[in-house]
């Protein structure tokens, strides 16, 4: 069952993309490392031999035809994953970024897994079934193959995460209900207005400080939640909006107007998902 759904619910698109997002982000500090370990350290990009260095030596890659089934899963051939590196960066002698890797990743687990892929490409499953394989299909590469025990969390920040992904698991699950996904609607609409003076960027972006502001003002922050947990949930909410990059296109978010380099953002639609968290927790 996808999380934040229901058992007999067919999920939506865009709950099956937030329970993606949700899910990949407790993967993210050891998927980071992991990245780390290959990338050129000056530029924090992953050049091709590399990346064929990183899928050798996690037994991911088979030197002939006939290795590609040795295992439980199969293995891809150095020709396909030349294919998927310059399929992901789309230009010549480009290297990818941390989100770039995360989609050539995704682009292979259906190589690894074709069980999954065939299931993904039958013609009697809906697009969101579709979607939902293949993410199955990602998730199994990176517990299985990659991030073979999970990594141990060292405390402070980390716990805070787990505990502030939790209490949006609860809003997500809630959100499942009509009645309730109508508020929510009805508290966004009433957000975006009063939120727009409040906007870092251009583009209708609030970062960190903006988003405190707006609950300062409003009445958020401190009576209904503590800095502390608002920085966490903010974190989990800016990784929804930065997975939709990998998601969709493999590319790190660009920079628009007025965006600050290294500074995470949310929209609007994440800001009033943001409150409904703290209401709800």
């Amino acid at each position: 069952m996808v999380a934040g759904v229901q058992k007999g619910a067919q999920p939506t698109s865009d709950a099956l993309q937030r329970a993606f997002a949700l899910k990949l982000n407790k993967y993210l500090p050891g998927l980071e490392r992991v990245f780390q370990d290959y990338a050129i350290e000056a530029s924090s990009r992953l050049g091709l031999n590399n990346f064929i260095r990183f899928l050798k030596e996690y037994q991911l890659l088979a030197k002939t035809e006939e290795e590609k089934g040795a295992e439980e899963y199969e293995r891809v051939t150095i020709e396909r994953a030349q294919i998927v590196f310059k399929q992901t960066i789309r230009q010549a002698n480009a290297k990818l970024n941390f989100e770039q890797f995360l989609y050539a990743l995704k682009l292979l687990s259906l190589d690894v897994y074709p069980a999954e892929a065939m299931k993904a490409e039958s013609m009697e499953v809906t697009q969101v079934e579709m979607t939902a394989t293949e993410h199955k299909a990602f998730f199994a590469l990176l517990s299985r193959n990659i991030l073979r025990t999970k990594p141990l969390r060292s405390g402070g920040q980390e716990d805070g995460l787990v505990a502030a992904e939790a209490h949006i698991q609860t809003m997500l699950d809630a959100m499942q209900d009509d009645d309730v996904a109508e508020l929510v609607k009805i508290l966004k609409q009433q957000v975006e207005p009063l939120a727009r003076m409040f906007q870092a960027t251009l583009t209708g972006l609030f970062d960190f400080e903006a988003t405190v502001k707006f609950c300062q003002v409003y009445g958020v922050f401190p009576s209904l939640v503590s800095k502390a947990r608002l920085k966490e949930f903010f974190s989990v909410f800016a990784s929804f909006r930065e997975q939709d990059a990998v998601n969709k296109v493999g590319k790190r978010l660009t920079s628009q107007a007025g965006e600050q380099e290294g500074t995470r953002y949310i929209d609007a639609d994440l800001l009033g998902e943001l409150l409904t968290t703290v209401a709800l927790s």
